[in-house]
């Protein structure tokens, strides 16, 4: 799907990130707003803390139903550029999995990364 914009996005602002499970996108929040401002197809953050809201997984985990409670936080650093994913580590997160409460990579938990790249329903780090 296109990009669908509210509000501008660009390259520098902060935001926050999180898939979309309804539209198969990712969904932007521009900070400190609370609003989804855009829907991307893929998008690139820099300087990236993965959150994930405790109340809101305990709910979810009782409850059974969706909703956002995980998100990632950085700086957009590209926009819709199709990146290549040979290589690259993949990072999710599942709040049905009740070993964890925090996103993971590689089978390990990961809260902070130097870059992420959201496409293909998921994050993705560069291999080293």
């Amino acid at each position: 799907m296109p990009a669908i914009e509210a509000q501008p996005i660009a390259i520098g602002d902060e935001a926050r990130v999180h898939f979309n499970l309804h539209r198969g996108d990712f969904a932007v929040i521009l900070l400190p707003g609370a609003r989804v401002c855009a829907y991307v197809d893929d998008i690139t953050l820099a300087d990236v803390t993965f959150v994930v809201q405790a109340g809101g997984l305990q709910r979810v985990r009782l409850e059974g139903r969706r909703q956002v409670i995980a998100y990632a936080r950085g700086t957009i650093a590209a926009i819709n550029q199709r990146p290549d994913l040979v290589g690259m580590r993949r990072v999710t997160f599942n709040p049905k999995r009740l070993d964890t409460d925090k996103f993971t990579c590689d089978g390990a938990d990961i809260e902070h990364a130097g870059r992420v790249t959201f496409a293909a329903a998921a994050g993705w780090i560069a291999g080293e």
